[in-house]
């Protein structure tokens, strides 16, 4: 049995850097590279308060692995992994049906969710595919670079287009 006075067993490391003081649990911003970019996100870390080194505790180094990835698709215009996984579910689909829909293999899809960055091309087609805005957008781009007019359907029982706005791509 533990009396009150023993010092308890420490759960966080001596620092690395400084070797002088123990890591203490924080909030902090912290960088992480992706695709060659540096991203900034704040995070719950270890510092060191002598010397302020940083880290990320091992069992933590997938979340943050993925908040780096999703800063950085906010960055470029990109869906975030959780966007992408909303789109999916509204469309009450699962990986599988949502890759088929798609035209990918469905090891995309769980990459894409788990933090793997998708390309501008697939983001385009995703909103395309997920986002009825986006698509009226793509049909009026189209159109227009066929020079036929954004107006009535000449397809009987098809509804009439309308013209449109811009539609932001997030």
């Amino acid at each position: 049995m533990k009396l009150a006075s023993e010092p308890s067993k420490r759960k966080t490391p001596k620092c690395p850097e400084c070797d002088k003081r123990y890591l203490q649990p924080a909030t902090t911003a912290l960088t992480g590279t992706t695709h060659g970019e540096s991203v900034s996100i704040v995070s719950d870390a270890l510092v060191c308060p002598n010397c302020g080194f940083k880290t990320i505790p091992t069992s933590r180094m997938g979340e943050f692995a993925l908040r780096v990835a999703d800063a950085y698709r906010e960055k470029h215009g990109l869906l975030t992994s959780g966007q992408m996984k909303d789109r999916r579910r509204k469309l009450r689909m699962s990986q599988q049906q949502f890759a088929r829909y798609l035209g990918v293999g469905s090891s995309s899809v769980k990459r894409w969710e788990l933090g793997w960055i998708q390309d501008k091309a697939m983001n385009d087609l995703i909103l395309v595919r997920t986002d009825p805005r986006a698509a009226e957008a793509n049909l009026a781009e189209v159109l227009a670079r066929l020079g036929k007019p954004v107006g009535r359907s000449k397809t009987p029982g098809a509804p009439a287009s309308r013209t449109l706005a811009p539609v932001s791509m997030i």
